[in-house]
């Protein structure tokens, strides 16, 4: 089939985006953040110290993702939170675990304003502290912005 022309408004770059990974974070059963020591890549130079921030060139919508892997297998809950200007905002509750579980979160958040932030923060209820397994493919934080 031709169209006798060619086609412009289509496509675009889902950009800024990033990626984090490698964390060697310790869990309390209180919420504690996720500390990221390895960045695969940041497109739009936003993250430091495990938190992605937007500046006004960069605001819109966002797909984020973060996974953990827990070094432990006793216990009985466990959260994964990404937090969007300190507020709860995205999280998955894993119960019951046997093994070492992994805990995975993901949503579509809306970062409208310069200078809106994200982080990912954890809990369990063993009652100690709990360290990540430390495999950089099991820990990782990441996003990218939605072409609207």
């Amino acid at each position: 089939v031709s169209l006798g022309g060619s086609l412009t408004g289509i496509g675009g770059a889902n950009t800024p985006n990033f990626h984090i990974k490698n964390s060697t974070s310790s869990i309390s059963n209180t919420t504690a953040k996720v500390i990221f020591t390895t960045e695969e890549f940041d497109t739009g130079n936003l993250v430091s110290s495990s938190r992605f921030t937007v500046d006004a060139n960069t605001t819109g919508k966002y797909f984020l993702y973060a996974s953990v892997k827990y070094a432990a297998s006793s216990m009985s809950r466990n959260n994964l939170m990404i937090y969007k200007n300190g507020t709860l905002t995205l999280r998955t509750e894993y119960g019951n675990s046997s093994t070492y579980p992994s805990v995975n979160v993901s949503g579509v958040l809306n970062l409208s304003s310069s200078g809106d932030y994200v982080e990912v923060y954890a809990d369990q209820n063993q009652g100690s502290n709990i360290s990540l397994s430390g495999e950089a493919e099991c820990n990782y934080f990441g996003g990218y912005k939605i072409i609207e």
